[in-house]
């Protein structure tokens, strides 16, 4: 399985992404699930408050044959500024 997270900044037209996270290649199987903890910064490029996402692809695929990926995309979660 592949696995690629990707984090934005909600910004309305225009959604700043603020970095990704993709970590190797790892084997899953049937009905298992697998944690993926991404910790960083966000970076504050406004004033007042954050809202930032994140947008997770995931691709499955054996003997060389992948999926062409499904994404799923968080709703928006607010950090304060401080």
């Amino acid at each position: 399985m592949n696995l690629q997270k990707t984090f934005y900044e909600d910004d309305g037209w225009f959604d700043q992404r603020i970095g990704a996270d993709s970590p190797p290649i790892f084997w899953v199987g049937a009905g298992q699930t697998v944690p993926s903890p991404s910790y960083g910064f966000v970076v504050d490029t406004e004033v007042g408050n954050e809202e930032v996402y994140q947008k997770i692809t995931i691709q499955e695929g054996c003997s060389g044959l992948w999926t062409t990926g499904a994404s799923v995309v968080s709703p928006i979660g607010t950090i304060t500024n401080r």
